[in-house]
């Protein structure tokens, strides 16, 4: 029996942490992790405890047995997630019911769950509702949350359960605790700061102590979010804490400021102030003002050169409707005026060290309103090398550092645009990122609407070579994209690339909403992936959508998070609460997992040769000269 309670606690601890997706499409692993549940599962059957009772018996006191239907369920339910990703596509093609263990547990046997777990390990009760969607779990686990909260100070994602995602009036003497309690992710703790909070000391504290717990480079990335969070900084938290992070990164606080006087004017032109500048320029300048002379310097050349960049697309604008050809010329006149500063660094990759420029490198890009153009620089940037063991033994003739340096240099392109919010396509870049590091840039890369009216696949021939060349086989497998083709690029190893998120959430081009399939995904897409439903590359595509959709929705708080912080900052693509509502809805977090799977089967089947897609490529070429 000692052997017994110890191997059931190693099992426990492994269930305490929250489920997660796997790392890669190694088969043979998952079938071995599979088999090894299915044979713990026999053991724990042989025992003879479940088959003295029903699962589902409602009144079985023996600690012993309530921790084995609770381990019981919890392996059904690991084996269930496993299979299913063996299986997406399978499974979301079923058709038949599937009813699963948990489905039927009645709210008593929830609690003896709950309860079971949290006298094992309350971080353990806790998880559970990562893996289980009930209303009554739910209620059970909260209560204990309630009544001890010092059980769950090194728990972050117990703050989730005890706040509910809103401030209740229920909660009192919790509050005390959160001096004590482990950090959440930042973003959360940013959300803190929001209005439904009530601007309450301790949680303001707690979130504040957050911030500071983590690395400029982790803080860097919620640069956007922090300047929203200034909107409703009424006890001047999030501003100390900006103006004390800038002194100690000239890199944060230059983000800061470009992030500043981003959100300064509500519109374009910078005629509509915001509710806030007052807010904004007073941290702008509070920043500014800590600056040392030489850091002060940094800044100034560092602004300077790229204002002198970027005002060369506001002095294209009179040449808006003349030929690329005059366009092209103006632009190599501007760009042989600007000298190279030194150490000035690249806006969007601050590890980017700009050391030249090409001058005969800038091309218009096309633009109903506004005049973008493209300009590559010399780059040169610092990395670590990797040394392997034989390589770091020192000896007379070498250096005895270990903590060598590499410089490499290269060519790199941006594209400059006078007088265009983009604060979109940060946030989306933002979402993208929460879920996964995507590289950025995309030098090698050509627009679908560069390749006028050839398709897709012509392309990929042409490119490639023949359909069943090796090369032509790998950018296929790597083709598995905004409304229209001036949005959608293909790199050079078969990608598809999106940029310019100017319509997303609730906004459409013109307001114009017939184009409501779910994605693109038009007859020269499917010829490239062999012209029907039936091919290989079809399938594994139906598979990746939905493993791509499973590997998101743990993530679904978190993105719901970032665009909530968002929501004030008059952004178009929002609505108010309808955008947070939409957007939850579309993670379908009420469903189980092989329900999601047949949710995103019927979202191909939906986008497939979409009739409101044709309509909409049409719609661009006859209004902005877009080829389909």
């Amino acid at each position: 029996m000692k052997t017994k309670k110890i191997l059931y606690s190693a099992i426990f601890t492994w269930f305490s942490r929250a489920p997660k997706w796997t790392f890669g499409g190694n088969r043979i692993q998952l079938e071995t992790e599979l088999n090894l549940l299915v044979t713990i599962q026999n053991a724990i059957e042989k025992d003879n405890i479940i088959a003295k009772s029903s699962f589902y018996d409602e009144f079985f006191d023996n600690v012993h047995e309530k921790q084995q239907k609770l381990l019981y369920l919890l392996i059904s339910h690991e084996k269930y997630r496993i299979s299913t990703w063996l299986n997406v596509r399978m499974v979301g093609l079923c058709t038949y019911n599937l009813t699963t263990l948990w489905a039927n547990i009645s709210d008593e046997q929830w609690k003896i769950f709950v309860d079971t777990a949290w006298d094992h390990d309350p971080v353990l009760a806790v998880n559970l509702l990562y893996r289980f969607k009930s209303r009554g779990l739910y209620k059970v686990l909260r209560d204990l949350v309630m009544e001890n909260p010092f059980n769950v100070i090194d728990c972050p994602s117990a703050l989730n359960i005890l706040f509910d995602n809103k401030f209740f009036n229920d909660i009192t003497f919790q509050l005390k605790y959160l001096e004590f309690w482990a950090p959440i992710v930042p973003l959360t703790a940013i959300t803190y700061f929001l209005p439904i909070y009530s601007n309450n000391g301790f949680i303001l504290q707690y979130a504040s102590r957050v911030l500071e717990h983590y690395s400029l480079d982790v803080i860097f990335f919620y640069v956007p979010e922090l300047v929203q969070a200034l909107r409703y900084d009424t006890l001047g938290y999030i501003e100390q804490f900006i103006v004390e992070t800038s002194m100690l990164s000239q890199l944060f606080a230059h983000q800061m400021i470009w992030n500043i006087k981003a959100n300064t004017y509500k519109d374009e032109e910078a005629s509509e102030p915001d509710s806030i500048k007052s807010v904004l320029d007073n941290v702008m300048e509070r920043i500014i003002s800590g600056f040392t002379e030489e850091n002060k310097a940094f800044y100034e050349r560092e602004f300077n050169f790229f204002d002198e960049v970027t005002s060369i697309s506001g002095k294209l604008k009179p040449y808006i409707k003349k030929s690329k050809l005059e366009k092209k010329e103006k632009i190599d006149l501007e760009v042989s005026k600007i000298k190279v500063e030194s150490n000035v660094y690249l806006p969007s990759n601050p590890e980017d060290i700009v050391i030249g420029i090409d001058r005969k490198s800038g091309k218009p890009l096309q633009s109903h309103a506004k005049a973008p153009f493209i300009l590559t620089f010399r780059i040169k940037v610092k990395k670590e090398r990797h040394i392997n063991f034989q390589e770091s033994i020192p000896n007379e003739d070498s250096d005895s550092s270990l903590n060598k340096e590499i410089t490499q240099e290269f060519w790199k392109s941006s594209i400059f645009k006078v007088g265009d919010d983009c604060r979109q396509d940060v946030l989306a870049l933002q979402l993208i990122s929460i879920v996964t590091a995507t590289a950025p840039g995309c030098n090698n890369s050509i627009s679908r609407d560069m390749l006028g009216r050839e398709a897709v696949n012509g392309y990929f021939i042409t490119k490639y070579g023949d359909e069943n060349s090796i090369e032509f086989q790998k950018a296929r497998n790597n083709f598995v994209q905004n409304r229209h083709n001036g949005n959608i690029m293909i790199d050079n190893e078969g990608h598809i690339v999106h940029i310019d998120f100017g319509f997303l959430l609730d906004i459409a081009p013109g307001g114009i909403t017939f184009e409501s399939a779910p994605f693109k995904l038009t007859r020269e897409m499917i010829a490239v992936m062999g012209g029907n439903q039936k091919t290989q590359s079809f399938i594994w595509f139906q598979e990746l959508c939905i493993k791509a959709f499973f590997a998101c929705r743990p993530y679904a708080e978190n993105i719901i998070e970032c665009v909530t912080l968002m929501l004030d900052s008059g952004l178009p693509c929002f609505k108010g609460a309808t955008t947070i509502n939409n957007l939850r809805s579309r993670f379908h977090l009420d469903l189980e997992d092989h329900e999601v799977a047949r949710t995103v089967i019927k979202l191909i089947n939906s986008s497939y040769e979409n009739r409101r897609t044709v309509i909409y490529d049409q719609f661009q070429s006859i209004t902005n000269g877009i080829p389909y």
